[in-house]
């Protein structure tokens, strides 16, 4: 999921692309003829692998994707929640993303992939994927985060801030 190509980190993932020539990209949340693809299109051919991009627009099957893929990339350079990470480790996709993503300490909690400490350096990145290259690794990973998401309170936000509307005292053992 992309739709703030810079921010998200595209290009830092292009670039880590080059030396993984078996690598491809499939991006969701980029239609493939906007300004945004544009973009995305002119880094991958600046790093030489525009071939190996595929910009998939907005999707309703993301679930059917994250199946089909071996890893999520997500080296943001900012990013409040990244929810896509939280997503990918319910449904098995091991995760590379930086620190600066409010939910990667839910990967390293999970011990389902890696997390780019800050500040970012490409080369951080580069081995991060060298060490995901290991299908064994990678079902590892999926493993844990499928048994993180079937365990990790994640989902009880809303009916904790209900009880607690409900019934103020249990604030006091907060």
């Amino acid at each position: 999921m992309a739709n703030q190509p810079s921010v998200k980190g595209l290009d830092r993932t292009l670039v880590a692309m080059k030396g993984i020539p078996q690598a491809r990209l499939a991006i969701a949340g980029i239609q493939p003829n906007s300004k945004q693809a544009g973009q995305v299109r002119g880094w991958a051919r600046g790093v030489g692998v525009a071939d190996r991009v595929e910009m998939l627009g907005f999707r309703s099957d993301i679930p059917q994707l994250m199946a089909a893929a071996d890893l999520l990339v997500h080296p943001a350079r900012y990013d409040t929640t990244g929810t896509v990470i939280i997503e990918s480790l319910i449904n098995g996709l091991p995760v590379i993303t930086t620190a600066e993503c409010g939910y990667a300490p839910h990967v390293r909690k999970a011990d389902a992939g890696l997390v780019i400490p800050s500040p970012f350096a490409q080369e951080a990145l580069n081995d991060a994927l060298g060490t995901a290259a290991s299908a064994g690794k990678r079902n590892r990973w999926s493993r844990n985060g499928i048994a993180y998401g079937a365990t990790e309170q994640l989902y009880d936000g809303l009916d904790r801030a209900a009880d607690l509307i409900e019934n103020p005292r249990l604030l006091k053992g907060v």
